[in-house]
């Protein structure tokens, strides 16, 4: 696959030859690229878009937000859902969304197993499909693998675009300052539905690796000094990337196994220890949808969520609030690619968190038509509100004032229904049922992207009973 040009603030200028595009647009530089862990091996793809310099240097970033993203989705015909796996679109998003002197790293798995992401260099456990099969610390591979990550990306923009070495870009930013008061930026770490492996993986490392360095009574919360000439921009050893971590996120993770969470609580306790230890803050933040959480065929993945939140809020108590924890939860997947990392809370007596009732729609015999016709408005209305990007999922607040009891807009009604029953419908003429498959695809796509809080239903009932049901979730189970 080809590299890729995605800027935020320009029109993308054309690409250039070989292996890396990219494009300097204001103030930053975004583009995609190829990178190995080691010399020969399976090659990572990482979008960035990183903050430049007045003289057009990579400028050294107060944070680095990584994301690892899931599973690929391709192939879908449509263009929201493709946005969704573009990896420099994903950058764009999480710089946006982010402080300004932040640096937004997408990494996608180096290898995949049909769609299935397998994060085997990071997360050694895991097995063909990229499930795992438990989290071992052993040699901090993860945290030495993220180090590599950055610091080959951060060669390859530094000395085959930028035409300037690390050195070069840490004289023009800090010529007046000495290394002894530098402050390393601070590392993010999120993972998206199977990216939370990576995410757990780390954990267990930070908690393996601030237990043993708390015992050899060393620094751990200020990065190798031997390291400080060689980059400024980014962490370039495990233990850099593990001391530098302010923040996990947890975006809508989800597996086919046991694992999404972590649950062990001595893990976490190391942890609790290591912050109180080093005089640091550490945040975990849950972001879920019910895609996840309230998957009927998968009740394990809120189990864990539920107790790895209760050992966090535990330790949070004995660390005095140096640990900090929270869960968000969202209706919305698609920029939920918002991949919001707003740690807002949100109080269950007020409107923004108000849950509009569902609808369940009935037609017997005739009124089997209205049936119909609430199909067709519905895929049409899905197909427009998914390409612009609205939140098709909440009632329009404008309205929450006027009437909680029942939907007061065309487009409230649509997206309150759950459940659609045709009850012995029929017709003199063709029409009784819908049978077009471009109506139904744009409600799956639909269901896909935006998740709704319950699956929705269509049933058919003739005679004296049910003759057929059909779910339709639209979910990924991973």
């Amino acid at each position: 696959m080809g590299n890729k040009v995605f800027s935020l603030h320009s029109r993308p200028p054309p690409s250039t030859p070989g292996d890396l595009a990219a494009a300097v647009a204001m103030d930053r530089w975004t583009g995609v690229l190829h990178v190995p862990l080691s010399r020969g091996g399976p090659l990572f793809r990482v979008a960035a878009s990183l903050l430049l310099s007045p003289a057009k240097t990579l400028a050294v970033p107060r944070v680095n937000a990584i994301l690892f993203t899931g599973d690929r989705v391709r192939g879908t015909g449509d263009p929201a859902i493709e946005r969704l796996s573009d990896a420099a679109h994903l950058a764009g998003v999480l710089a946006a969304k982010l402080p300004v002197e932040t640096n937004a790293w997408v990494v996608d798995a180096a290898c995949f197993a049909g769609s299935f992401a397998v994060y085997r260099e990071l997360v050694p456990t895991v097995d063909g499909a990229g499930d795992p099969k438990g989290y071992d610390p052993t040699g901090l591979p993860a945290a030495a693998g993220v180090a590599n990550i950055l610091a080959h990306s951060i060669g390859e923009i530094q000395n085959r675009f930028l035409g300037f070495s690390a050195k070069d870009s840490a004289a023009n930013q800090h010529p007046s300052e000495s290394l002894s008061s530098y402050s390393p930026p601070r590392t993010i770490i999120l993972g998206f539905s199977k990216g939370g492996v990576v995410v757990n993986q780390l954990v267990t490392e930070l908690s393996r690796w601030a237990s043993e360095s708390m015992k050899n009574t060393v620094d751990i919360s200020r990065p190798n000094p031997s390291h400080l000439t060689e980059n400024l921009l980014v962490p370039t050893s495990n233990s850099d990337v593990l001391s530098s971590i302010s923040e996990f996120h947890y975006v809508d993770v989800g597996l086919n196994c046991a694992g999404a969470y972590i649950t062990e609580h001595a893990v976490i306790k190391r942890i609790c220890d290591y912050v109180v230890h080093a005089d640091k803050n550490l945040r975990f933040v849950l972001h879920g949808t019910p895609r996840q959480w309230s998957d009927p065929n998968r009740t394990w993945i809120r189990k864990e969520k539920d107790i790895m939140l209760q050992v966090l809020r535990d330790e949070a108590q004995r660390s005095e609030r140096r640990l900090v924890s929270s869960e968000k939860i969202q209706n919305l997947f698609l920029e939920f690619s918002a991949k919001d990392l707003a740690v807002s809370q949100h109080s269950s007596a007020s409107l923004s968190s108000y849950s509009p009732p569902r609808t369940i729609i009935l037609g017997f015999s005739k009124g089997g038509v209205v049936v119909n016709q609430l199909v067709t408005e519905l895929s049409r209305w899905a197909s427009g509100s998914v390409k612009n990007t609205v939140h098709v999922l909440r009632p329009n607040p404008s309205h929450l004032t006027l009437n909680l009891l029942v939907p007061t807009s065309s487009s409230d009604v649509l997206s309150s229904i759950s459940e659609f029953h045709y009850v012995d419908v029929g017709l003199n003429c063709a029409g009784a049922y819908i049978t077009d498959h471009a109506v139904i695809k744009r409600i799956w796509i639909m269901l896909y992207m935006l998740v709704r809080t319950s699956a929705l239903s269509f049933m058919v009932l003739q005679g004296s009973g049910l003759i057929r049901t059909a779910h339709g979730s639209g979910m990924r189970k991973t």
